[in-house]
């Protein structure tokens, strides 16, 4: 269901934003207003919403049951999300940032040939080694569509999809067919095509998986027999990447769709690969396999920018980014959970190592003459998946703060642009870094009460998570009003917590005879307070269930 757009007319004495008044429904202020399935038709029964849903879903989603001490209990919690932007909300005054979604695109339906998914139920599964289903397959273009439309409203410039190439199946190396993979990227590049310039950008992110199913022949290019990590030559790596930029260039590159570096105009590419796990391959110097492609790709109209995840150093590429580097979880150490810096966890002190990854990254990038790009994440658990157990707390949605404030203080600012930012991930829910969903930030709106003409509430932590909530997760507030039937109007918008509200969010008030639209004398109404997140967190309203308290009763005076 949309999401209401607010339109700012004038600006009143005491700060709050004057708008056209707005009519709305409960359901509507709670109802799932994402891309992702928040009800399901799992055996047969249920409603698909939205509608492109299938036949089930990751249903509560949670940390594996031994993990009694994690603080990200659950890990799909479905409500309604701000839509607040990003930039808005995490970023300084004046950011012209790009905001990069990297992109899962292998999410099929349940009981597909390739690739499958499983049902994962509380408590996790970690005997399946197939990924979670979200009860949608990502080559609809209806899912295609609706995501793109959700990233764009909360921020997000260009889109990134993990492309392990177009082997269709016959000669790929590891016997598994690419195609689907594949359509779902042609599937957006489609839908880009047909939206306004600049609504969002396709940014190609080249997995290390398509090095080792190899690529497919096309009139344009040959053969990849593909390149298994062991064992892979220097020459096997290069024919494969070679055959996976012709691709690129003959189907995408070249579309005014495609992202390209505002610097020197050259597309850009993504990789997710990891050197070391080539042993046998040489890739920098003479005969190295950035080197080489460079070379090759002097036949293009332009090379194509190479932008590789930061490992301490930035390489022969163009330029690095960062990625979420969880800790090994230990129930009995839970503490590693909160290191959001990493690299490491001291079992006997109870605190993480001193050495900061992030801002190790923007320092040493700022004195690098190549492409830097941040980083955006949600926290990441792999106790459901079969290969990363690793875990970073949500903290209840601040660490996007954290990483906000990391990016100021290394010195970022209107007139020291940060170029890139990279949020890790839309949907990647196996690994627990899903975003597409939203976040919940763990505030709840207890019931309101009324003093003469006053309105008086305050934000209360979810049982549990009193420690980890912040204020800043909270962007403002509305006072709306209704019949107690489910109908809403608004009557005051752009409630400041720092204005109306206490340190802590432990009392917050407004007088209704000062709002934009006091309530009507006359009758009796019932009042609702809508806590509005910062971007990617969850909307809460007391009436709306979900642990919120219920509406109060007020008489306006005659």
């Amino acid at each position: 269901m949309n999401h209401k757009v607010f339109v700012s007319l004038v600006c009143v004495a005491f700060s709050v934003g004057a708008y056209a008044q707005t009519k709305t429904t409960l359901t509507a202020e709670t109802a799932n207003n994402t891309s992702a399935c928040s009800s399901s038709k799992y055996n047969g029964s249920g409603t698909a919403d939205p509608s492109y849903c299938t036949v089930s879903q990751v249903s509560q989603l949670t940390t594996a049951s031994a993990n009694t001490n994690a603080q990200t209990q659950i890990l799909n919690p479905f409500g309604h999300v701000s839509s607040k932007t990003i930039k808005a909300s995490y970023l300084y005054s004046g950011a012209t940032t790009r905001i990069i979604s990297a992109y899962q695109p292998w999410f099929g339906p349940e009981g597909s040939s390739y690739p499958d998914c499983a049902y994962y139920g509380a408590g996790g599964n970690t005997t399946i080694s197939l990924h979670p289903c979200t009860g949608y397959s990502e080559n609809v273009a209806a899912t295609v569509a609706k995501q793109h439309t959700t990233m764009h409203t909360v921020g997000f410039t260009d889109v990134s999809p993990d492309w392990y190439g177009n082997c269709n199946g016959s000669g790929c190396n590891n016997g598994s067919p690419q195609t689907f993979l594949n359509q779902t990227v042609v599937t957006e590049a489609a839908d880009l095509a047909g939206r306004a310039a600049g609504y969002l950008y396709l940014m190609i992110m080249i997995d290390k998986g398509l090095i080792q199913s190899g690529m497919t022949a096309t009139s344009y290019s040959g053969a990849s027999p593909g390149c298994p990590a062991a064992t892979a030559t220097t020459a096997c790596v290069i024919t494969a990447l070679e055959a996976a930029y012709d691709y690129i260039d003959h189907n995408w590159g070249r579309q005014t769709y495609y992202s390209k570096d505002p610097v020197s105009g050259y597309p850009m590419t993504l990789t997710f690969l990891t050197e070391s796990d080539f042993p046998n391959v040489t890739w920098t110097g003479t005969g190295g396999v950035w080197p080489t492609l460079k070379s090759y790709m002097a036949k293009y109209a332009t090379p194509y920018k190479v932008v590789q995840e930061w490992t301490g150093s930035f390489g022969e590429v163009d330029g690095t980014y960062i990625w979420p580097q969880p800790l090994t979880y230990n129930n009995s150490y839970p503490g590693s959970q909160f290191c959001w810096a990493w690299p490491g966890y001291n079992d006997s002190t109870g605190e993480c190592e001193s050495y900061d990854y992030i801002s190790s990254y923007y320092t040493l990038a700022q004195e690098n003459s190549g492409i830097q790009m941040g980083s955006f994440y949600v926290g990441f658990d792999g106790s459901n998946n079969n290969y990363n157990h690793n875990m970073l707390a949500r903290q209840c949605g601040q660490l996007f703060d954290f990483l906000g404030q990391a990016i100021s203080t290394a010195g970022y600012s209107s007139s020291k642009q940060l170029p890139w930012v990279l949020a890790a991930t839309w949907n990647d829910y196996g690994e627990g870094t899903n975003i597409e969903n939203g976040v919940d930030n763990c505030w709840r709106v207890p019931s309101p009460t009324i003093s003469s003409t006053t309105v008086k509430w305050s934000s209360a932590a979810v049982s549990g998570q009193s420690s980890y909530v912040g204020n800043d997760t909270v962007d403002h507030f509305r006072i709306w009003y209704g019949s107690g039937a489910g109908d809403l109007t608004l009557s005051q918008d752009n409630i400041a917590p720092k204005t109306y509200c206490t340190s802590g969010l432990t009392e917050c008030s407004f007088n209704l005879s000062n709002a934009t639209y006091p309530p009507p004398a006359g009758q009796t109404w019932y009042i609702y307070v809508e806590q509005i997140g910062a971007a990617l967190m969850f909307d809460q309203i007391n009436g709306g269930g979900n642990g919120n308290g219920g509406p109060v009763q007020y008489t306006p005076p005659l």
